[in-house]
């Protein structure tokens, strides 16, 4: 939930192989009924050359594979400690004439334990159906053995399997070890995901006055090609009048191959 009335956020990240993610979200206060909020995520992969069987060192051709996703978000604070909300998000990929749309749906809660202010939460993310790709790359002009050797072609479409998304279920707990001018937070996650080993992500956060904060984050997992492992990152609070301008920064390091991975982050309170 959102302590202002009105909050905008712009966050953009130079991910591994020169690929994108861009990301807006937009939540508003409406007063007894909650918080309603509507994101959008785009991830650049960039151009690729186009490679066939007959020309496997590229045809001369470049294509430009696009995901995104629509979410629209609802939350409200249930009781004096128990707040609840949920995702609803519209999924769409497409790869040359290739494209594939879903559906999925994220919920969460967040409780306030009364005990030294410690916080814990849960959340399912990534239920919904499953999708399948469908275009005119899966068409086919063939000549059936059972056909006249005389007749046209036939066009036949193929279908895909279905995809199933990657469902995780993540819990969680925030414990504010030093509070006042200076604030110290440690910060803790368990995350099981259906198609990968289970996760566990620890942090840490050291605030002075609301206003600069320092962050510190390791995940834990028992992959051995995982790529990311330590993330470091800052944020600056700067008064705009009535409103507020925050400005985040991340980095993670990647084990090999690739450069940091860099989140940059804007956010508008009103």
């Amino acid at each position: 939930l959102t302590n202002t009335h009105t909050e905008l956020m712009f966050s953009h990240a130079t991910y591994i192989a020169d690929m994108d993610v861009n990301y807006i979200a937009f939540a508003q206060q409406m007063g007894g009924f909650g918080v309603v909020g509507v994101n959008v995520k785009v991830l650049s992969v960039g151009d690729i050359i186009r490679t066939t069987e007959e020309a496997p060192d590229g045809t001369g051709d470049t294509f430009r594979p696009t995901f995104s996703s629509f979410g629209l978000s609802y939350a409200r604070q249930l009781t004096d400690r128990a707040t609840f909300g949920g995702t609803v998000r519209l999924i769409s990929e497409a790869v040359l004439q290739t494209s594939a749309t879903g559906v999925s749906f994220d919920f969460g809660f967040q409780y306030e334990t009364g005990v030294r202010g410690i916080r814990v939460g849960a959340a399912m993310q990534n239920f919904g159906p499953g999708t399948s790709f469908s275009g005119s790359e899966f068409d086919r002009n063939l000549l059936l053995p059972e056909d006249d050797p005389q007749s046209a072609n036939r066009t036949l479409s193929a279908s895909s399997s279905s995809a199933e998304l990657p469902a995780l279920f993540s819990g969680s707990f925030s414990y504010p070890v030093m509070q006042g001018v200076n604030e110290l937070t440690l910060h803790g996650t368990y995350q099981s995901n259906s198609f990968n080993v289970d996760e566990f992500r620890v942090g840490a956060e050291f605030g002075w006055r609301k206003d600069f904060a320092l962050r510190l984050g390791y995940k834990l997992t028992s992959s051995d090609s995982e790529l990311f492992g330590l993330t470091y990152g800052f944020g600056v609070s700067l008064p705009m009048g009535d409103a507020k301008l925050q400005l985040d920064y991340a980095g993670q390091p990647v084990s090999e191959f690739f450069d940091d991975v860099q989140h940059l982050g804007l956010t508008f309170r009103f």
